[in-house]
């Protein structure tokens, strides 16, 4: 089995390779604080005191108070923050004040 994400469905159409999909999920971004903290807490392992300072700090870095950032962009900047394993909060913070500061 295998499952694939992306944000340029019509790419795929174009290439003709939507035809050896068994089904298609559409997914929307993540925009509110309230999504944003309900991945942290389930996927990321944040406490929600943790969780809340993580919103937080994005909003102050990116002037922003929503995301607009896809859920893979989320898991791919989980998971390097991972990496760091002293200091995930932050790394997150980071990599997700990116993301956001990617969309138009």
């Amino acid at each position: 089995m295998v499952f694939a994400t992306t944000s340029e469905r019509s790419v795929l159409q174009q290439l003709q390779l939507l035809q050896f999909f068994d089904g298609q999920i559409p997914v929307p971004n993540v925009n509110t604080e309230h999504e944003l903290l309900r991945i942290l807490r389930e996927v990321g392992d944040f406490g929600e005191e943790i969780a809340w300072n993580i919103i937080r700090k994005v909003m102050e870095n990116t002037g922003r108070n929503t995301f607009g950032v896809s859920i893979k962009k989320i898991l791919t900047a989980l998971n390097k923050a991972k990496e760091d394993q002293e200091n995930i909060a932050s790394s997150f913070v980071e990599l997700m004040s990116q993301a956001v500061m990617e969309i138009e």
